[in-house]
């Protein structure tokens, strides 16, 4: 079997801010597993990309992802869910030039 931990990851489910990363770990069960490689994959690489690592990335999409780790033949999957990032306030200052005319 495969199963997927990882910071903040629980109940299966991980929440990220729009450019955040976290680090996904993979165990294999049994310890004595023939195939032990780890692929990871993503249903959405503009919400969150996962590298062969295990890191996740959000992207600045909002939204959720799945994220699969794969080891022979068993997969396990955790739900990213991707916050965006509120935009910051800004004020803006003009001036007027005094050369407008009145008509």
């Amino acid at each position: 079997s495969v199963s997927i931990s990882g910071d903040g990851v629980s109940n299966g489910k991980l929440s990220l801010k729009a450019g955040a990363s976290a680090q996904l770990t993979a165990t294999v069960k049994p310890d004595n597993a023939t195939d032990r490689k780890v692929t990871w994959t993503s249903s959405d690489s503009s919400v969150a990309n996962v590298m062969g690592t295990g890191v996740v990335t959000a992207g600045n999409k909002a939204g959720t992802a799945t994220i699969k780790a794969t080891a022979g033949g068993q997969t396990a999957s955790i739900q990213v869910t991707v916050e965006a990032v509120g935009k910051q306030p800004m004020t803006v200052y003009f001036k007027p030039s005094g050369t407008a005319k009145q008509v």
